[in-house]
């Protein structure tokens, strides 16, 4: 190479390294600007979080105070980037987490979110890092991403001494007023008052006399006819419910235990009890009988048997019902039996 041919490559050269120049400086000025000062850097696997705090419109950092909302701005950069997600707490130490969106694509492979945070402590507080994850080649990765320092303004100044303030001496009773314990008496004395009277007028009543067990039974029977079992096919609660009424019937009519007692033994039972009429062991006999088939050896009646069985029921307690007397001291005669049982 001749020194004419040198020489004239010198000048081509030196342009070439200034615009190489001035590019890594443009460069650099735009990474500056996209990182504000306060910025905090986290690299992670195959993902690099920055985060800082949101800046006003003219780029200048915001005051904080006490209980101010906060915006903290997370930048997502990297392969992974794209396949990253905020996993957003309620809380995150002393602050507590307001609102938060995702990241949303603002450049290529660069992702931007908001966390928007809230505090009643001041002083210089860093909140705890802000839990992250995302996907490398398929593979679930957690992380965490750093956030940055925040300097929070108390309310009532750097100057607010708590002992130059007097203790809160309490409500002052407005003039003419007596002392509250007056109006407490009087109220207590009040209730003392309506819960005597409500106590007076329980026990003076007394408790409510029981009904009487042929009442008692045909209004049982009377449910049972309005329940409709035998339509149903229900005919094992059908049996239950008949056999347990006529059975309760008698221990409070005549004293026989008969809840206690086979169905042999409770018409037993009967036969030899003094006031059961002798010509109602039969009626009781087969109605029991019938109702043991239907319980144990799994009979299905139909229902105008079930509806006779009722009626044979409501026959046996008018019939052994007790008896008015009449003027000559004699028993009246039991009214005639009914052939059918309201439904």
């Amino acid at each position: 190479m001749s020194a004419t041919t040198a020489t004239r490559c010198v000048p081509r050269t030196l342009a070439l390294l200034a615009v190489v120049a001035v590019a890594l400086f443009a460069a650099a000025r735009a990474s500056a600007a996209q990182s504000p000062p306060d910025a905090v850097r986290t690299e992670l696997d195959g993902l690099v979080a920055v985060t800082s705090l949101a800046r006003g419109e003219g780029g200048d950092a915001r005051e904080l105070e006490v209980g101010q909302s906060i915006e903290i701005r997370v930048r997502l950069e990297g392969a992974a980037a794209a396949r990253a997600t905020i996993e957003t707490p309620r809380t995150l130490g002393d602050f507590d987490v307001l609102s938060a969106t995702q990241p949303v694509r603002v450049a290529d492979g660069v992702f931007e979110a908001t966390i928007v945070v809230s505090t009643l402590e001041s002083g210089e507080r860093t909140p705890p890092a802000l839990p992250l994850r995302w996907l490398v080649d398929g593979s679930l990765r957690r992380g965490e991403a750093a956030l940055p320092a925040l300097a929070i303004a108390s309310l009532v100044g750097d100057e607010f001494d708590p002992a130059g303030f007097r203790d809160i001496a309490g409500e002052l009773p407005p003039p003419g007023t007596g002392p509250p314990w007056v109006a407490l008496a009087v109220i207590a004395l009040f209730l003392l008052a309506a819960v005597g009277a409500i106590l007076w007028g329980v026990l003076r009543r007394g408790p409510a006399a029981p009904p009487e067990p042929d009442a008692w039974a045909l209004a049982e029977l009377a449910r049972l006819s309005a329940e409709g079992l035998p339509a149903r096919r229900e005919y094992g609660r059908f049996a239950d419910a008949l056999s347990g009424i006529v059975r309760r019937y008698a221990a409070l009519r005549f004293a026989i235990p008969a809840e206690k007692l086979t169905t042999r033994e409770f018409v037993r039972a009967a036969e030899s009890h003094a006031e059961f009429p002798p010509d109602e062991t039969v009626r009781l006999r087969s109605l029991l009988t019938l109702a043991d088939l239907v319980r144990f050896a799994h009979a299905e009646p139909d229902s105008s048997e079930c509806d006779a069985q009722l009626a044979e029921a409501q026959r046996l307690v008018e019939a052994t019902r007790p008896r008015p007397e009449t003027g000559d001291g004699s028993v009246a005669a039991p009214p005639a039996a009914r052939t059918e049982v309201g439904r």
